[in-house]
């Protein structure tokens, strides 16, 4: 059964800049929020994804960080239902939990989500895989030509993840509606959920890394 010591999960919508950030943390690029978050050593941590979570199932691990994209159950309309989404169940494994929530101001988030509808609509256009994170695993696929069964699942893969950006990029164009699905997904957290909540605070220059309740305040 899975069991983590430290749990350091970074959330936020698509676009919001996840990967970036662990890609930065990992490599030792911001060591201000890296004390805050008491990292430490960064090659002591275990990168994990949703598409990952099989093959750690039965590991023991000291320290990992999370990419989670809280619009992940998210059927396109309305508040995401957490209760139900498996990924999550990685939190209740951990001793000890910190959420770094990525908050983007929602011009910059719709800017960011067209850009990544365009680029998507492009790959496939040019008939080259795409790494989204529905997709991500496609480009693992080496060996034979698939058969149709697992052609016709890409193909509705794709439909899918074209369907989501749409529903997507209309949802950031509401700022009332981006604002919904970020209350939603800190509501989730409240007690009993035991969790260090932060706010990475991208409007800040440069990025802050804030306490959920102080960040509350600042807006």
């Amino acid at each position: 059964m899975l069991s983590i010591d430290r749990l350091l999960l970074i959330a936020g919508p698509s676009c919001s800049g996840k990967s970036t950030l662990i890609q930065q943390l990992c490599a030792g690029e911001l060591p201000r929020v890296a004390a805050q978050l008491r990292l430490g050593d960064p090659a002591a941590w275990h990168c994990v994804l949703p598409v990952d979570l099989a093959a750690v199932e039965r590991e023991k691990l000291a320290r990992v960080i999370f990419h989670y994209d809280f619009l992940r159950p998210w059927t396109g309309a309305g508040t995401p239902s957490y209760q139900g989404d498996e990924a999550l169940r990685l939190a209740g494994t951990a001793a000890e939990v910190t959420l770094v929530t990525l908050w983007v101001p929602p011009d910059e988030l719709r800017r960011r989500i067209v850009e990544r509808r365009s680029s998507f609509a492009g790959s496939l256009l040019r008939g080259r895989p795409w790494d989204s994170e529905t997709l991500r695993t496609s480009r693992r696929n080496v060996g034979p030509p698939p058969d149709n069964r697992r052609s016709l699942g890409k193909t509705l893969a794709i439909v899918q993840e074209l369907r989501r950006l749409h529903a997507k990029v209309r949802s950031y164009r509401r700022p009332g509606e981006l604002e919904s699905l970020y209350e939603g997904w800190i509501a989730f957290w409240q007690p009993p959920r035991q969790a260090e909540h932060w706010i990475l605070d991208s409007a800040a220059d440069p990025a802050a890394l804030v306490p959920l309740a102080e960040w509350r305040q600042r807006r």
